[in-house]
């Protein structure tokens, strides 16, 4: 399995972050360091950080600015689940770190943006994750991900080397540190909902009981994400607005069996648009031909490739 380090610590010297593994020993350690004034990532051997270090729960990634960049970290976390033996965390609180610049009106508006956006009372509440489990895949792509990875030679690597991108909420601020070979320091978030029931008694159909699991996890993608009513239809890659994968897992003897059920919504996969206004029922436009069926294919094309056998229901049908 991917080995990520389950606790960090962070500090801070000027514009430069440097991140260890909390449980470092010796006299050097695994080192991330970030150039907050450049935005340059650089991973390599330092020596121990002192007792002045914060403690940080995971690394979320890097985002550049015109004047510098900044780092966000996740601080504080609740337990929601145990999947696969693994616990399952929420996170509760984040840092965003700015470097000592000046920033211009154009930064500081998206500097806004990302503060919300990471933000678990706000915009980025269930931000999901595990230390040593992928939950961007449903145990159907777990499986094969995992037997693909026990056939291959070398070293191992973080999850999120592995994860899905579709469900890699926080993969463009992960880049630059995978890039900097970073990937044990960087866990692929997912956002959504992780909840679980336990200890449900079901009855036997040859009599007695069992005592069953029921999880429930939903996976919304990163490709073309936004409000609902504003985000319509497919762009012209194929993804679809508001794309959510649910996955419910029902799992009896202590683990040993575990069933999967997926079911995935998005908005209808043609090029189409409908700004909100005072009306009930905003006029919908669409771009018809070869441009819509091109995404269309794409978008199906996309969803066999992944899931193998596709059943579809659409709800938009009026008589």
């Amino acid at each position: 399995m991917a080995t990520t380090h389950e606790s960090l610590k962070l500090l801070v010297t000027g514009n430069m972050v440097a991140i260890q593994p909390a449980n470092a020993k010796g006299q050097q350690a695994e080192t991330l360091s970030v150039d907050l004034a450049t935005g340059r990532v650089m991973f390599n051997q330092a020596p121990l950080l002192g007792a002045s270090a914060q403690k940080v729960l995971s690394v979320i990634g890097v985002f550049s600015l015109k004047a510098g960049a900044v780092l966000a970290v996740v601080t504080e976390a609740e337990r929601v689940a145990t999947l696969y033996g693994q616990p399952v965390f929420k996170a509760t609180a984040t840092r965003v770190i700015k470097p000592d610049v000046n920033f211009d009106s154009g930064d500081q508006r998206l500097l806004g943006y990302v503060s919300e956006a990471l933000n678990p009372s706000n915009i980025g509440r269930n931000l999901c994750f595990a230390y040593h489990l992928d939950l961007t895949r449903t145990a159907q792509s777990l499986t094969a991900v995992l037997a693909e990875q026990q056939q291959q030679q070398g070293g191992r690597k973080g999850l999120a080397a592995g994860a899905d991108k579709r469900f890699f909420w926080n993969r463009v601020l992960a880049q630059p540190l995978l890039d900097a070979g970073g990937d044990k320091f960087v866990l692929p978030m997912i956002l959504g909902f992780v909840g679980q029931i336990l200890g449900l008694q079901v009855p036997r159909s040859a009599g007695g009981q069992v005592t069953v699991t029921v999880s429930l996890i939903a996976r919304r993608s990163a490709d073309r994400a936004g409000t609902r009513h504003w985000r319509r239809g497919a762009d012209f890659q194929g993804f679809a607005a508001n794309f959510v994968e649910t996955e419910q897992l029902v799992t009896l003897d202590d683990g040993k069996i575990v069933a999967s059920y997926v079911q995935c919504r998005g908005s209808i996969p043609l090029l189409w648009s409908q700004i909100p206004n005072i009306k009930y029922k905003p006029p919908t436009r669409l771009l018809e031909g070869q441009a819509s069926s091109e995404a269309f294919d794409a978008h199906f094309d996309a969803l066999i490739e992944a899931y193998k056998v596709v059943y579809l229901v659409c709800t938009y049908m009026h008589t």
